[in-house]
């Protein structure tokens, strides 16, 4: 099976997903959005930089190292997750052995809140 299948309804969906904060900033945790927040965390440590202007899916917010390292870990956390749940959807997919087992799998279920 490809790394990722375009169209298909698992892959499309542990792809795209927003993550809610505690603080009502919402990031995105798509590789992009992970290499972003990476390289802000990076290049912030190597400028001496102690809080940075980001821009998140939810609006400009300002951000201490700290934060942004906490949002790092909270991102890595539910991709875990949402890795878990579209493998648990592949493996449980190729169990199934009827049309009509397939046609009743519900692939909405099972994901991290957020996803």
């Amino acid at each position: 099976m490809p790394y990722r299948e375009p169209g298909n309804p698992i892959d499309d969906r542990s792809s795209h997903l927003d993550l809610p904060l505690p603080t009502g900033t919402r990031v995105g945790s798509a590789l992009e959005d992970q290499n972003r927040i990476t390289a802000v965390i990076a290049n912030a440590q190597l400028a001496g930089v102690t809080k940075v202007d980001f821009k998140a899916p939810s609006g400009w917010v300002t951000l201490t190292l700290g934060d942004l390292r906490g949002i790092a870990a909270a991102v890595a956390q539910h991709v875990q997750a949402c890795f878990s749940a579209e493998r648990a959807h592949h493996q449980a997919i190729a169990a199934l052995e009827t049309r009509a087992a397939a046609a009743a799998y519900d692939v909405r279920r099972g994901w991290p809140s957020g996803a």
